[in-house]
């Protein structure tokens, strides 16, 4: 979900090419595309809203809380270094 808002901007991409991408991606046998459930929304949820003094979206910490529950530490990402993480 990121990364669709990435595409749009600030790279404006336009949609078919997003599509034909996602589409494609979505078919790679080494990505796993986790959906949120209720445990994890509401952990993202809490993340959020206890920490107001950083300006993250709840996407941010919907993958914060992932990434924690499965032990990583590291992400790609187009953030500038230390302006988000847990």
């Amino acid at each position: 979900m990121e990364l669709t808002a990435l595409l749009v901007s600030p790279m404006r991409i336009s949609k078919p090419i997003q599509i034909d991408f996602f589409d494609s991606m979505r078919a790679w046998k080494r990505l796993e595309i986790v959906t949120i459930d209720p445990v994890l929304e509401a952990g993202a949820w809490d993340l959020w809203s206890g920490r107001p003094d950083k300006n993250w979206s709840l996407v941010d910490c919907s993958t914060f809380v992932l990434m924690n529950r499965r032990g990583l530490t590291d992400a790609i990402t187009s953030n500038k270094p230390g302006s988000t993480g847990c």
